[in-house]
């Protein structure tokens, strides 16, 4: 050996070894993470590592259950010495070379490596780690095994073993306004059957299916299958870059962090419908952001026993948990418990995904949709077997529908059983959908996702029953479903949305409706209207302030349409229940007003009225925020049968509170409407209804024909406007500014 030159020989001393070999496997679980998880090295290396301490006499036998019993044993002899401040990867190579080059390291290095029969080490690797600290390979993390048992050797004093040397920090720490602009979010999915080996089979199935579902998601641009990277034998990464900007400002993961979650989301209940899962197996998902380097905590779960992973498998960093609250989604998301991890060192707490609201804002499970899973429609042949088979157990044995067999399967399964009930009020089953949510609110009572998706049954069942009698014994149950939710579960946004639109839906019953009870005064019906009304805006407001970013826009949206409402009834309190004409000179007045109030308090526009507007450009950059906001929401909504909604009652929004619609303007309201229409038309061969707040579920061809109602309305407008004036300021003339879309979309019967 050369003067200067570190010796990494092989010791003879048995507890000098006995520390090295801990060192690399710092207890059971991670000599088990290196064997199940490093397939491709781990095999000849744990039979030389054993042969080793076998021939040291550390062990009596030479099998693995001997070396890790001594493994067990603690060796470290003194506690971890604290990392020194920006600990990273190259301190730990200067440690290690003691002023020699990065080359003799290497060198030295490689020659322990083939003693221990690790992979050889190349100069390129340690390039990218030192600027990428990701253990995203078993070569890499051999890499770092290795350096902690030449730490052990040179700098027993430390006691810097490989679990320490997994969690270095990527890099020192940057000044605050430099931008990282390779950071963004990433989703590791990884396969775990503790017991139970994972087949190539299985992690075939987990690529093909991963890009199945970025192609049934339709993320061409934002994410594909050339993302995909694999992680050692069962894991794959995929990521998904932020907009440019500071890596800690949560809102530049908007759609990254939105993206990543719809993939969760779909993954989570693929794994569970597909033929190859068991129990016995697992789909762990782990959503990171920042930084695309750092630890995984992937390393951290598959320690846990399969009884203690979350239903959904679906973790965040604390990080990544903020920049979801940040971009709107709508989950139950709980802190993993810190004694999970007690032992284990953690550079963030972790959360997991409880549940995914049914709040449309994710779309449908392709193979849900498939013919013989669930019923197509009510008129299907086979639709009073599943009946009788979600009724009565004894015919569940009969039936060859598929949800029913996954039911069996997973019968506690939350995320499993919730989608069956989404997509069964998705075709109008919500008796189906209500016997599910039973099944489910068995094993998970105080599940708040699922009680929300039962009011919004019976919201639907109130707005479309034949009589006001039936309208109102649902309008009621849905009720107490809610409060039954805020006194005893969450107070949250959504619930108070959804009693909003039961108040509102019993409202427009009151003004469609002529009452079939003989004795019911018309003044009676004119104070429950106004009743109603004054209930859906007061649960409006408590859904904004309930809401953290105080945008809760389904909620604000709504807040437009109830206050222009009661404003027209204190106008004329008899009006809205006696009319059905949606032509009045005044009503521009009042919803205009009603937008200046609401939308000159939040600081959208300086005017005190939106009609003292000056100049075109001014209502202009009002629209045009407006669309922003709108743009915000719509990106946040996924599920297929409630973007055509959104986008029509958006549309309906400009034309009836904005005092003037240029020409623009009008242009984006019938682009909105086509889209609308083509979207609902793609709902027809899977057999889903369009939903609506204000009406609950409808078919297709009836929401189409309704655009096409209101599209040949602006169409025909605007087509006078050009000939009486010749004007290309503005496309609608005072008879298009009398008509009230709102009113006569409230005043469509079911």
């Amino acid at each position: 050996m050369k003067k200067g030159e570190i010796n990494f020989d092989i010791p003879t001393e048995a507890g000098l070894l006995h520390k090295a070999l801990w060192s690399i496997f710092p207890g059971p679980e991670s000599f088990n993470d290196f064997v199940n998880q490093d397939r491709d090295v781990s095999e000849s290396a744990v039979e030389t590592l054993i042969g080793l301490a076998f021939d040291r006499k550390l062990i009596d036998k030479k099998n693995p259950s001997a070396f890790v019993d001594i493994l067990k044993k603690d060796a470290s002899g003194t506690p971890s010495s604290p990392w020194p401040a920006g600990m990273t990867f190259s301190d730990i190579l200067d440690i290690l070379r003691e002023g020699q080059s990065v080359n003799s390291l290497l060198d030295q290095a490689n020659r322990l490596a083939r003693r221990l029969c690790l992979p050889a080490v190349s100069a390129p690797m340690v390039t990218r780690l030192k600027k990428n600290f990701v253990l995203n390979t078993s070569k890499k993390r051999s890499l770092i095994r290795l350096m902690a048992f030449m730490l052990a050797l040179k700098r027993p004093d430390l006691n810097w073993h490989y679990e320490r040397l997994a969690g270095l920090s990527r890099a020192p720490m940057e000044p605050a306004h430099r931008h990282d602009t390779s950071a963004g979010a990433m989703i590791t999915l990884h396969l775990h059957a503790p017991g139970n080996a994972i087949t190539p089979e299985d992690v075939a199935w987990l690529h093909d299916e991963l890009v199945l579902c970025l192609n049934d998601l339709r993320m061409a641009g934002h994410l594909g299958k050339k993302t995909i990277e694999p992680i050692g034998a069962t894991a794959f990464n995929l990521k998904s870059p932020k907009r440019i900007g500071p890596a800690e400002e949560p809102g530049l993961y908007n759609r990254s962090i939105r993206n990543l979650l719809a993939v969760s989301h779909q993954m989570a209940v693929r794994w569970l419908l597909c033929p190859l899962s068991n129990p016995e197996k697992k789909l762990i998902m782990i959503i990171t952001a920042g930084s695309f380097s750092g630890i995984l905590p992937q390393r951290l779960l598959v320690r846990l026993p399969l009884s203690t992973l979350c239903d959904s498998g679906i973790y965040l960093t604390g990080f990544a948990c903020l920049c979801a609250r940040t971009a709107g989604v709508k989950a139950d998301l709980l802190p993993l418990s810190a004694q999970a991890f007690a032992d284990i060192p953690q550079e963030e707490p972790l959360w997991f995904i409880c549940a995914f609201w049914p709040n449309h804002a994710h779309d449908f499970i392709p193979a849900l949709l498939k013919p013989g899973m669930l019923p197509l429609y009510r008129n299907d042949p086979a639709y009073t077997e599943f009946q009788l088979a979600l009724q009565y157990p004894e015919q569940r044995l009969r039936t060859t529908f598929g949800a029913i067999t996954m039911i069996h399967r997973y019968p506690r399964s939350l995320t499993l059983l919730l989608e069956i009930a989404r997509v069964l009020c998705a075709r109008n089953m919500p008796v189906e959908a209500d016997a599910v949510i039973s099944l489910l609110l068995l094993s998970h009572p105080d599940s708040a996702a699922a009680r929300y998706l039962r009011i919004l049954i019976w919201c639907g069942q109130a707005q479309t029953a034949p009589c006001e009698e039936r309208s109102a014994l649902a309008f009621e149950r849905g009720l107490a479903e809610g409060r039954h939710i805020l006194n005893h579960l969450t107070h949250d946004g959504e619930i108070r949305f959804a009693m909003a639109m039961l108040h509102l839906g019993q409202a427009t019953i009151l003004m469609r409706r002529k009452p079939r009870v003989p004795h019911r005064r018309p003044q009676d019906r004119n104070t429950g209207l106004l009743a109603h009304l004054n209930h859906t805006r007061s649960d409006l407001r408590r859904g904004i302030a309930a809401s953290a970013t105080g945008q809760a826009l389904p909620c604000l949206y709504g807040l437009l349409c109830v206050e222009a409402l009661i404003m027209l009834h204190s106008n004329d309190p008899a009006f809205l229940i006696h009319t059905r004409d949606v032509h009045r000179p005044d009503w521009p007045d009042v919803f205009h007003t009603v937008t200046a109030g609401l939308l000159s308090v939040r600081g959208w526009f300086r005017q005190t009225s939106p009609l003292e507007a000056d100049t075109n450009d001014d209502l202009k950059r009002l629209i045009l925020l407006s669309e922003k906001v709108f743009s915000r929401y719509e990106s946040t909504v996924l599920g297929r049968s409630y973007t055509p909604s959104i986008k029509y009652l958006f549309a309906l929004m400009i034309l009836d509170f904005f005092p003037q619609t240029p020409r623009p303007a009008v242009e984006k309201v019938l682009h909105l409407l086509q889209t609308a229409r083509l979207d609902a038309e793609k709902l027809i061969s899977d057999h889903l209804c369009v939903y609506s707040p204000l009406r609950g579920y409808l078919s297709p061809d009836r929401f189409i024909k309704q655009i096409d109602e209101v599209i040949l309305s602006i169409e025909a407008y605007t087509d006078t406007t050009q000939e009486q004036t010749g004007q290309d300021a503005f496309c609608l003339n005072p008879d298009v500014r009398r008509h009230n879309f709102l009113l006569a979309e409230i005043l469509r019967q079911p």
